[in-house]
Order: structure tokens, then C-alpha cells, then sequence
């Protein structure tokens, strides 16, 4: 049985800096993955709801609209009463596309 001294060695010294600074590891740890959560990208629902929809009236819009609309609109879904005009709906499909969005019980 050949033992390398050298690498076992230097898995000692490994061993010994990490016991050592384990709080500074775990410390890193927690900060990567807060890091990781707030660079996740936010669901647009609106982008869910459009990409989900199987049946009913058609709804037509540019999906690059739907990122413009959840940007701009988001902060208006915790209001209590919603008053909103579109012009052209179409079919409909957009007005349930806004239901969805704010809550049926929100809109006028």
C-alpha cells in the first residue's frame, strides 16, 4: 500500500481552512443564494395567462406588449377598485386577459 503524503497533506491543510473559516463559508452560502433570488427573473402572468390560454374569445397582442403592460400595470393589482378603458377589444379575450390580471371582482 503506497500512501502519497503529499496530497494527504495538503487535504489536511483543505481540511483544517475550512473548519476554520466555516462560518465565513456558510455566511457565503446564504449570500449567493439571497443573491440568486432576487436575480431571479418575476413570472409576468399576464405572459402566462396568454401563453396558457387554450379556449375562448381571442385575444391579440405582441408578446413584448405583455412585459410593457406587467411593468406598468403591476403596481395597480392591489388597488381595491380598478377603472380601465381599452380600445379595440376585438373578440373580448383581452377583457378576460384583465380580468385574470387584477381580479374579476376589481375591475370596472
Amino acid at each position: 500500500m503506497t500512501i502519497d503524503l503529499q496530497k494527504t497533506a495538503d487535504e489536511l491543510a483543505t481540511y483544517k481552512v475550512k473548519a476554520e473559516h466555516q462560518d465565513k463559508l456558510e455566511n457565503l452560502e446564504d449570500v449567493t443564494q439571497s443573491l440568486r433570488i432576487e436575480n431571479e427573473p418575476e413570472v409576468n402572468e399576464l405572459f402566462t395567462w396568454f401563453t396558457d390560454r387554450q379556449k375562448g374569445p381571442g385575444a391579440h397582442k405582441w408578446s413584448t406588449y405583455l412585459d410593457a403592460y406587467h411593468r406598468h400595470f403591476n403596481r395597480f393589482r392591489t388597488q381595491a377598485k380598478i377603472t380601465m378603458v381599452e380600445v379595440g377589444v376585438q373578440s373580448g379575450g383581452s377583457i378576460e386577459m384583465w380580468r385574470s390580471y387584477f381580479g374579476a371582482d376589481k375591475l370596472k
